[in-house]
């Protein structure tokens, strides 16, 4: 017969391992996430049974993480989730070749740029998606071409 649980064995989450929201450079990919060696500047910091809530400054995707090991230079993480938040962005227009979209980190966000001389058009988007249909909507004002 198996022994009950007793109050002992549980306690509050945060008390016995804290979780850590962490923000990656956008182009990180989750197969960087899992190297021990990608967490070698903060692996001092990482203990056994926390938890690491991963997102790309871009946004692309959300991943918790599960620290199994760690010494003073490589963390051990297994994926426990990962969600793709950009997918949403994939059924919208995409982008004509005059003009680009590009992350510009958390202060001017997603932008759209003029490829022709750099100029940024508009700034400020939270999602990728909402600059794509802006920039759709605005490619519709342009006048048509010759």
């Amino acid at each position: 017969m198996t022994t009950p649980l007793t109050w002992n064995h549980i306690k509050e989450s945060s008390f016995v391992a804290p979780s850590f929201f962490v923000t990656v450079p956008p182009g990180t990919t989750v197969d960087a996430l899992l190297d021990p060696a990608f967490w070698a500047l903060v692996a001092s910091r990482l203990k056994p049974n926390m938890r690491l809530e991963v997102v790309p400054e871009d946004r692309e995707y959300y991943a918790e993480l599960f620290v199994m090991a760690s010494d003073l230079n490589r963390v051990s993480v297994v994926l426990m989730r990962k969600v793709q938040l950009e997918s949403a962005a994939a059924t919208l227009p995409q982008a004509t070749s005059l003009f680009e979209l590009k992350f510009r980190g958390p202060n001017y966000k997603w932008s759209v740029i003029r490829l022709s001389d750099k100029k940024v058009v508009k700034e400020g988007f939270e999602e990728k998606a909402l600059a794509q249909q802006w920039l759709a909507d605005y490619e519709l004002q342009l006048p048509a071409k010759a």
